[in-house]
Parts: C-alpha cells; sequence; structure tokens
C-alpha cells in the first residue's frame, strides 16, 4: 500500500513538471513571437510606441530608436582601463553616460535601463573587484556579471574574421587587430544625454518628488 502511494506521489509529481515544462515553453514561444515583429519594426522604422502602456510587460523588448549608424572600429590596445591604474576607476566611470544608462518612456516616464550600459556597468564592477578584496554579496553580484557579459557575446555573435591566433600576439608590440563595423555607440550616449536632460527639466518644472529612486540603478 505504501509503495503504491508513493508510485501514485512520483506519477503526479512527474505530470506536474511535465505541464509546467510544456507552460514555460508555450510562454516562451509566445514572448519570442511577440519580439521578431519589433525586430522587423526596427528595420522599417516604424516601431510604433503608441501600442504600448509601458505598465506591467507591456512595453517593447527594445530602444525604439532605429535610425542609429553603422561606424568602422578597429581593435587595437589602449594604455588606459589598466586593472592596477589609479586612474583606471575614474577612465571606466567616464564610460557611463548622463543617468548611467537609464531612459524613460511612456507618458509616466517609466524608467528602463539599456542593456549596453548594464554590460559597462558590470565591467567596472569586475576591475573594481581587481582593486579591491569582494566577499559575500559582492560576489554574487561579480557572479551575475560575469553570466551577463558571457550571455550578452553569445547574443552578439560577433563574426568578424581575425587573421591567425590572437593569443599568439605580442600586443605590447602588434597594437591592432580586426576591423569590425559596429552600431555608432556615440549617438546612443547622445539619445540617452538628451532623455537625461529632459528627464531633470521635468522634474523641475513639475516639482516631482522621490524620483531618486529611479534614477540611478548603480
Amino acid at each position: 500500500m505504501i509503495g503504491l502511494r508513493i508510485l501514485c506521489i512520483i506519477t503526479a509529481a512527474s505530470s506536474f513538471l511535465l505541464s509546467l515544462s510544456l507552460y514555460r515553453h508555450v510562454s516562451r514561444n509566445e514572448e519570442i513571437s511577440t519580439i521578431l515583429p519589433q525586430i522587423e519594426d526596427l528595420k522599417s522604422k516604424s516601431l510604433d510606441l503608441t501600442k504600448y502602456s509601458f505598465e506591467g510587460m507591456d512595453y517593447p523588448n527594445f530602444m525604439p530608436i532605429s535610425s542609429i549608424t553603422s561606424v568602422h572600429m578597429q581593435i587595437e590596445e589602449s594604455v588606459h582601463y589598466a586593472p592596477s591604474s589609479s586612474l583606471s576607476t575614474k577612465e571606466w566611470l567616464y564610460n557611463s553616460p548622463w543617468g548611467s544608462g537609464t531612459i524613460r518612456l511612456g507618458s509616466h516616464n517609466r524608467t528602463f535601463f539599456l542593456s549596453m550600459f548594464h554590460d559597462m556597468h558590470c565591467l567596472r564592477r569586475i576591475h573594481s573587484a581587481l582593486t579591491t578584496f569582494p566577499s559575500g554579496t559582492e560576489l554574487w553580484h561579480l557572479h551575475h556579471c560575469f553570466n551577463t557579459i558571457r550571455q550578452s557575446v553569445l547574443c552578439h555573435a560577433d563574426m568578424t574574421l581575425e587573421k591567425g591566433d590572437f593569443a599568439e600576439r605580442f600586443f605590447e608590440v602588434e597594437r591592432v587587430g580586426a576591423n569590425h563595423v559596429c552600431r555608432n555607440w556615440e549617438e546612443v550616449y547622445d539619445i540617452l544625454g538628451l532623455d537625461w536632460f529632459r528627464w531633470r527639466r521635468y522634474i523641475k518644472t513639475t516639482n516631482l518628488t522621490g524620483w531618486q529612486q529611479y534614477s540611478n540603478f548603480f
């Protein structure tokens, strides 16, 4: 009798887990099916923000800007951003835009964080860990940051060809690497900067209070 009960419990648990797995699979497919049209909208420069209420999960998956141009970047070594330099902390911080990478969308100025600057934030945290002795919650933060950057690299899947074995390069002499075609990051900085100043002006003209908790994610 006990064996039969255990068997029934195992069967019920297996059915539940299978149902949960199928539900997640269907939900994920539905989420992807809503993202793909947004990609096409961006390509055709027709992403319509009026479709979204910006409440709950009702918002676009991408920053609604389709006019970002492409630029050329040749990867090269730098004397900046060294892990042991006393100036490098400020150099890394200099990469943060006005508003720390946030943008406000919708009629209620809902705050979002741009993934590009989440990655930059993580690089700063990793740099900080090289010059300090992280422990406790900071180690969990670093774990998160390493995984975030790993997945970001996979997501972008840069297909640029690099000649030879980069691991064999003598970086102090061979200072340049492959040529890449990139989104114009300066335009992204400009857009976020303009949004930040618009937001600050809105705060001043409306005497808005309590906004600080949404202004900075660091």
